[in-house]
């Protein structure tokens, strides 16, 4: 009888328990709690808030890339072998490049660089007048060689080239190593005109 007593009693201390579980409401995880879970799952998600500070919600902004620094060295470089060029075109492509060799180059192959943005080309010149007309009607051959004793290029110390020797430690060096490849470039021009003007002496043989 007493066994049987204590057995109800037990059982019924077993379904009032289990009963008050069920009934008791599961309670809600704070903020605070969420945030402690997903960052223990997910821990390379407080690395990416780093550009916030003390709750602010405002990004910090990135930094604009800067420009590099140009020399007026370097534009009177540029400027010597292309007096052409204006300095806010040599300016501007020298900010983009950042190197004199890179900018001639860049030259050599396009004939012109481009202009800054709110400078535009300079007008175009007048018309041509009679004297420019026949100024134009000299024969290329003429021409060449005018630019042969314009920029006192011998032929022959031409065509024996010479091996590049990298570029060079200072100004001086720099500025002869750039004449030597607008030489260069004329006499290339030169026997290009040469080879084009003989066949077209074939073709009309």
């Amino acid at each position: 009888m007493e066994t049987s007593t204590i057995i109800f009693a037990a059982t019924l201390v077993v379904a009032f328990v289990f009963l008050r579980w069920l009934i008791t409401p599961i309670p809600h995880a704070t903020p605070h709690e969420i945030e402690e879970v997903r960052r223990s799952y997910n821990p390379s998600s407080h690395t990416s808030q780093t550009s916030f500070s003390n709750g602010n919600s405002t990004p910090t902004t990135r930094s604009r890339p800067s420009t590099r620094q140009v020399t007026d060295s370097m534009i009177e470089v540029v400027q010597a072998i292309a007096p052409q060029l204006t300095p806010g075109q040599i300016r501007y492509d020298l900010e983009s490049s950042g190197s004199v060799e890179d900018t001639v180059n860049r030259y050599m192959e396009t004939g012109s660089l481009p202009f800054p943005p709110g400078e535009s080309a300079p007008a175009p010149p007048p018309a041509a007048t009679d004297a420019d007309t026949s100024a134009h009607n000299i024969p290329p051959s003429t021409v060449s060689f005018n630019l042969l004793e314009k920029y006192g290029i011998d032929p022959a110390e031409g065509e024996e080239g010479s091996a590049d020797a990298g570029w060079g430690s200072n100004k001086q060096e720099r500025t002869t190593q750039l004449q030597r490849k607008r030489q260069q470039m004329i006499l290339n021009a030169r026997k290009r005109l040469a080879t084009s003007l003989a066949n077209d002496l074939e073709e009309h043989l």
